[in-house]
């Protein structure tokens, strides 16, 4: 079984995670707007505070290690701009990543989990090859650009994505949801169970995509799960 773990928009809090990470030698998949992160001490949404800090541009060296996907340049909600203006988000998010990475920057995560048909095709345009949304229309067919089943990082334990039988699954949330001691404990015992089980294989979105190309749709049953979503 393929899991894929991607985490939302680039936040201090992401810290303790990296270190997590590094401590069971897994890759996960960041969604960075890279034109939020050139000020100092800037809310993820000015709204409440509670979404927490995004992490300055200098300390976006932190994510060299893993894959990091275009989340928009800022942060832009597919359907409420234009078409030319959701083009040159796409385009210009891409580019300053690839400017910061010093590589190649193909994946797109879709701010707020959504986007529309005319959005997958600019994204085409602008050289993505795959994405991740986390509201996923029953009627629209499972491809590159919404990479399926998508569940919340706490929906599910490793030993139940296994029995349920799929051949791959993607997790995703935020950092800032992790508000409570225990909730880190839980996150470090997912990641040592999942790297520890040889039955299954923690993977970037990259990996997924090229992994799961030949699944078909009527193959993804896993019960969609997700609470707390917020961008």
């Amino acid at each position: 079984m393929l899991i894929a773990t991607s985490w939302d928009d680039g936040l201090v809090s992401d810290r303790p995670l990296l270190d997590i990470l590094e401590k069971h030698s897994v890759r996960a998949s960041f969604a960075i707007s890279p034109d939020r992160h050139q000020a100092i001490e800037v809310l993820n949404d000015e709204r409440d505070k509670k979404y927490g800090w995004l992490v300055p541009e200098s300390d976006l060296r932190f994510y060299q290690e893993h894959e990091v996907c275009n989340h928009t340049a800022n942060h832009v909600e597919s359907g409420t701009v234009s078409d030319v203006a959701m083009f040159m988000e796409l385009h210009q998010g891409k580019i300053m990543l690839e400017d910061i990475y010093c590589r190649g920057v193909e994946g797109l995560i879709w701010p707020y989990g959504v986007c529309s048909p005319a959005s997958i095709s600019l994204a085409k345009t602008t050289r993505h090859t795959y994405g991740r949304l986390t509201h996923l229309p029953k009627a629209q067919p499972i491809n590159s650009f919404n990479l399926s089943p998508v569940v919340h990082w706490k929906a599910y334990t490793v030993g139940e994505l296994i029995d349920s039988g799929m051949p791959g699954v993607v997790l995703c949330g935020h950092t800032y949801e992790l508000t409570d001691p225990n909730d880190w404990v839980w996150l470090d015992r997912f990641y040592r169970e999942a790297a520890e089980d040889d039955r299954c294989q923690l993977v970037t979105l990259g990996e997924y995509a090229e992994g799961m190309r030949d699944v078909g749709e009527g193959e993804v049953q896993l019960q969609y799960d997700w609470c707390g979503y917020h961008s």
